[in-house]
């Protein structure tokens, strides 16, 4: 019963929930799946390197032991090589090879970061005198190590490096 200025309350119906249909949930399902699938590709050719990368470039030229090219870097980085070019500067037949490790010369732990290049002379056309290498991956060397170059004989090289400094 209702009194004086007092209005019957309106009553609403509920709204109606829409579903989604199968097509609506086959599009968001294929491409939930795509999103998916992308993730380790988003953000692709970007560096995760935390830290500023210095480059470098080093040289040794007639020299006929293993030698220094790139110091060693702070604790917890590394030299990495990108690129080498190296040559026989002899009348011998010799291999190179790139290598790291601590003290003088990589004089101690040292590794190989290469395989040896057979490095040919004048006299031998089977080998060659330049090798010119542009790596795809770098070379990963240890941590706080120096990058060398090391002769398979005690006569004249000579040897340039580039590569970064990164963690």
């Amino acid at each position: 019963m209702l009194l004086g200025n007092q209005k019957r309350a309106s009553v609403k119906p509920k709204a109606e929930i829409k579903r989604p249909s199968v097509v609506e949930i086959l599009i968001l399902s294929i491409l939930s799946a795509l999103i998916l699938a992308a993730e380790p590709w988003i953000g692709y050719g970007q560096s995760n390197v935390s830290a500023p990368v210095t480059k470098f470039s080093c040289f040794v030229q007639a020299v006929t032991v293993t030698t220094q090219c790139q110091a060693a870097p702070a604790a917890g980085l590394r030299a990495y090589v990108t690129d080498i070019a190296l040559s026989n500067e002899a009348a011998t037949v010799q291999t190179l090879d790139v290598v790291f490790g601590t003290s003088t010369n990589c004089g101690t732990g040292t590794t190989a970061l290469t395989h040896k290049f057979q490095m040919g002379t004048n006299a031998t056309t089977t080998s060659p005198q330049l090798i010119d290498v542009d790596l795809v991956s770098p070379l990963v060397p240890t941590a706080a190590n120096a990058i060398c170059v090391r002769p398979s004989a005690a006569t004249a090289f000579g040897a340039t490096l580039t590569g970064y400094i990164a963690p």
